[in-house]
Protein backbone atom coordinates (compact mmCIF):
# COMPACT_ATOMS: atom_id res chain seq x y z
CA UNK A 1 0.00 0.00 0.00
CA UNK A 2 2.89 2.37 0.90
CA UNK A 3 4.17 1.25 -2.71
CA UNK A 4 1.51 2.69 -4.47
CA UNK A 5 1.42 6.11 -2.45
CA UNK A 6 5.13 6.42 -3.45
CA UNK A 7 4.68 5.20 -6.71
CA UNK A 8 1.57 7.99 -7.21
CA UNK A 9 3.51 10.77 -5.87
CA UNK A 10 6.42 10.29 -7.98
CA UNK A 11 4.12 10.20 -11.01
CA UNK A 12 2.65 13.78 -10.08
CA UNK A 13 6.15 15.26 -9.48
CA UNK A 14 7.18 14.48 -12.75
CA UNK A 15 4.04 15.88 -14.29
CA UNK A 16 4.75 19.30 -15.61
CA UNK A 17 1.87 21.18 -15.57
CA UNK A 18 1.72 23.32 -19.05
CA UNK A 19 0.77 27.37 -18.67
CA UNK A 20 -2.92 27.73 -19.91
CA UNK A 21 -2.56 30.40 -22.26
CA UNK A 22 1.42 30.80 -22.56
CA UNK A 23 1.41 33.51 -25.01
CA UNK A 24 -1.30 35.84 -24.07
CA UNK A 25 -0.67 39.51 -23.51
CA UNK A 26 -2.78 40.78 -20.85
CA UNK A 27 -2.52 44.41 -22.07
CA UNK A 28 -3.46 43.77 -25.50
CA UNK A 29 -6.42 45.58 -26.84
CA UNK A 30 -7.00 48.19 -24.08
CA UNK A 31 -6.05 51.16 -25.65
CA UNK A 32 -8.41 50.35 -28.67
CA UNK A 33 -11.08 52.07 -27.35
CA UNK A 34 -9.30 55.47 -25.99
CA UNK A 35 -9.50 58.21 -28.31
CA UNK A 36 -5.98 60.09 -29.01
CA UNK A 37 -5.99 63.76 -28.88
CA UNK A 38 -3.96 65.83 -31.29
CA UNK A 39 -2.95 67.66 -28.14
CA UNK A 40 -3.02 67.80 -24.28
CA UNK A 41 -4.40 71.35 -24.09
CA UNK A 42 -7.71 70.57 -25.76
CA UNK A 43 -8.35 68.77 -22.66
CA UNK A 44 -7.22 71.15 -19.94
CA UNK A 45 -9.42 73.96 -22.06
CA UNK A 46 -12.41 71.95 -21.57
CA UNK A 47 -11.58 71.15 -18.07
CA UNK A 48 -11.54 75.29 -17.02
CA UNK A 49 -14.68 75.78 -19.04
CA UNK A 50 -16.16 73.16 -17.40
CA UNK A 51 -15.08 75.15 -14.12
CA UNK A 52 -16.63 78.23 -15.07
CA UNK A 53 -19.65 76.50 -15.49
CA UNK A 54 -19.78 75.02 -12.55
CA UNK A 55 -19.33 78.41 -10.23
CA UNK A 56 -22.17 79.74 -12.08
CA UNK A 57 -25.08 77.76 -10.59
CA UNK A 58 -25.84 78.51 -7.23
CA UNK A 59 -27.41 75.95 -4.34
CA UNK A 60 -30.10 76.64 -2.48
CA UNK A 61 -29.53 78.02 0.93
CA UNK A 62 -30.23 75.22 3.14
CA UNK A 63 -32.59 75.87 6.30
CA UNK A 64 -31.72 75.07 9.29
CA UNK A 65 -32.90 72.58 12.02
CA UNK A 66 -35.32 74.66 13.57
CA UNK A 67 -36.39 76.11 10.44
CA UNK A 68 -37.03 72.91 9.17
CA UNK A 69 -39.05 71.37 12.37
CA UNK A 70 -41.16 74.77 12.20
CA UNK A 71 -42.00 73.43 8.53
CA UNK A 72 -43.13 69.76 9.47
CA UNK A 73 -44.74 71.24 12.84
CA UNK A 74 -47.46 73.94 10.75
CA UNK A 75 -47.49 71.20 7.96
CA UNK A 76 -48.41 68.60 10.67
CA UNK A 77 -51.03 71.15 12.14
CA UNK A 78 -52.62 71.55 8.82
CA UNK A 79 -53.43 68.00 7.59
CA UNK A 80 -54.72 67.43 11.72
CA UNK A 81 -57.03 70.60 11.43
CA UNK A 82 -58.19 69.59 8.15
CA UNK A 83 -58.83 66.16 9.57
CA UNK A 84 -60.88 67.69 12.25
CA UNK A 85 -63.00 69.65 9.88
CA UNK A 86 -63.65 66.36 7.46
CA UNK A 87 -65.00 64.27 10.78
CA UNK A 88 -66.95 67.77 12.50
CA UNK A 89 -68.84 67.98 8.72
CA UNK A 90 -69.51 64.77 9.49
CA UNK A 91 -70.85 64.40 12.51
CA UNK A 92 -73.32 67.76 11.30
CA UNK A 93 -74.98 66.11 8.68
CA UNK A 94 -75.62 63.20 10.88
CA UNK A 95 -76.81 65.26 13.69
CA UNK A 96 -80.29 65.49 12.82
CA UNK A 97 -81.02 61.85 12.37
CA UNK A 98 -78.91 61.11 15.47
CA UNK A 99 -81.42 63.78 17.01
CA UNK A 100 -84.41 61.99 15.58
CA UNK A 101 -83.70 58.96 16.87
CA UNK A 102 -82.79 60.34 20.40
CA UNK A 103 -86.11 61.89 20.77
CA UNK A 104 -87.89 58.82 19.93
CA UNK A 105 -86.47 56.83 22.46
CA UNK A 106 -86.31 59.30 25.26
CA UNK A 107 -90.07 59.67 24.42
CA UNK A 108 -90.56 55.71 24.34
CA UNK A 109 -88.94 55.44 27.81
CA UNK A 110 -90.77 57.95 29.13
CA UNK A 111 -94.16 56.13 28.32
CA UNK A 112 -92.82 52.61 29.50
CA UNK A 113 -92.34 53.71 32.82
CA UNK A 114 -95.39 55.96 33.28
CA UNK A 115 -97.22 52.60 32.27
CA UNK A 116 -95.30 50.41 33.98
CA UNK A 117 -95.57 52.78 37.27
CA UNK A 118 -91.60 52.81 37.34
CA UNK A 119 -89.34 55.55 38.39
CA UNK A 120 -89.33 58.12 35.87
CA UNK A 121 -85.84 58.48 34.59
CA UNK A 122 -87.08 60.50 31.93
CA UNK A 123 -88.50 64.17 31.84
CA UNK A 124 -90.23 66.10 29.85
CA UNK A 125 -87.32 68.94 29.79
CA UNK A 126 -84.98 66.16 29.11
CA UNK A 127 -87.40 65.97 25.80
CA UNK A 128 -87.63 69.39 25.06
CA UNK A 129 -83.85 70.03 25.14
CA UNK A 130 -83.53 67.62 22.39
CA UNK A 131 -86.37 69.13 20.05
CA UNK A 132 -84.69 72.31 20.63
CA UNK A 133 -81.73 70.72 19.53
CA UNK A 134 -83.16 69.35 16.57
CA UNK A 135 -84.69 72.27 15.37
CA UNK A 136 -81.20 74.25 15.80
CA UNK A 137 -79.51 71.53 13.72
CA UNK A 138 -81.66 71.71 11.10
CA UNK A 139 -81.69 75.50 10.99
CA UNK A 140 -77.96 75.30 10.58
CA UNK A 141 -78.17 72.50 8.49
CA UNK A 142 -80.16 74.28 6.25
CA UNK A 143 -77.87 77.52 6.55
CA UNK A 144 -74.58 75.65 5.20
CA UNK A 145 -76.44 73.96 2.48
CA UNK A 146 -77.63 77.95 1.45
CA UNK A 147 -73.86 78.75 1.70
CA UNK A 148 -72.65 76.35 -0.40
CA UNK A 149 -74.96 76.54 -3.36
CA UNK A 150 -74.50 80.08 -3.21
CA UNK A 151 -70.58 79.31 -3.78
Amino acid sequence: MEDDWEQIAEKIDRVTIPPKNPNINKWEGEDEEDDVKDSWEDDEEKKDEEKVETKVTRTKPKKNLQEKIAEKESHCNEIRENKLEDYRKELESQQVEFLEKKIKNLEFIKKEQETLKLPQTVTEEQINQARQKLSQAIMQQKATTAASKGH
